[in-house]
């Protein structure tokens, strides 16, 4: 999604009160509302299409589709185009169309449900970036510590990986449609706990880049050529990185 168009939008009768929040990344929504299950689209492909709307496609056999586009300063329409409808003659019979605005703030109850699965969204949208085929394990690993490292250390910690470990189990729930499995929150703290047990070669209570990546690259290779976000250990939510579904 074009960058005028990322982040959270809200429609209802005032900022004060929405009933509902898109929040648009580079290549997912996030819908919330008081009324039913939030829902949770990763877009497959991003283009842009006549009347001025960029259009995602997601995934899956319906293949459901947002078209965005902003009428003005602040302003977002949204289309859902019928499952039948060409990209080519939008909007289309049957199409549902809704209007959306920037707000000052998010409301709490809307923002603190969902702010780990959100952030924990645009960490891996930007880890498919850095850790895609061809790229150097000390980018990816690189990448990974300054998108999580909250602290601004240089290093992670327990708290830090376990944040984005929920955050991770909560974005496939919402993906799924399912609940978030019983116990996860603990069995990921627990993993995280292992994970930096067996890598924290200077007993500092942190991972840094050079321990994540130690042992990391191809055999015979230096620690920044070859390998990938494949060779982490498997931590709940940290799965999502290489396209699986969360450890349980």
């Amino acid at each position: 999604m074009p960058e005028a168009l990322r982040g959270a939008w809200f429609s209802g009768a005032s900022c004060d009160t929405p009933d509902s929040m898109l929040f648009l990344t580079a290549r997912g929504a996030l819908r919330v509302a008081d009324a039913g299950p939030p829902t949770m689209r990763r877009f497959v492909t991003v283009a842009t299409v006549p009347g001025g709307w960029t259009l995602g496609t997601a995934g899956g056999a319906e293949a459901p589709r947002f078209a965005l586009r902003s009428p003005g300063p602040d302003r977002l329409d949204l289309l859902e185009p019928a499952a039948k409808t060409r990209d080519d003659r939008l909007p289309g019979p049957g199409a549902v169309q809704s209007q959306w605005r920037r707000c000052p703030t998010i409301p709490p109850t809307m923002a603190a449900p969902y702010a780990e699965a959100i952030d924990s969204l645009v960490v891996l949208e930007s880890l498919e970036t850095a850790c895609g085929a061809g790229a150097a394990v000390a980018d990816c690993l690189g990448s990974l510590v300054a998108r999580l490292d909250i602290t601004g250390d240089g290093g992670l910690s327990v708290a830090e990986l376990a944040r984005f470990g929920r955050g991770a189990a909560q974005l496939a729930a919402l993906q799924s449609g399912t609940p978030v499995p019983s116990g996860a929150a603990d069995a990921t703290l627990a993993a995280v706990r292992r994970l930096v047990d067996g890598l924290d070669y200077d007993g500092d209570g942190r991972l840094s880049q050079a321990e994540l990546a130690q042992d990391r690259a191809a055999l015979g290779a230096t620690p920044a050529s070859g390998g990938s976000m494949a060779t982490l250990p498997p931590v709940p939510g940290l799965e999502m990185l290489r396209g699986g579904s969360p450890a349980r």
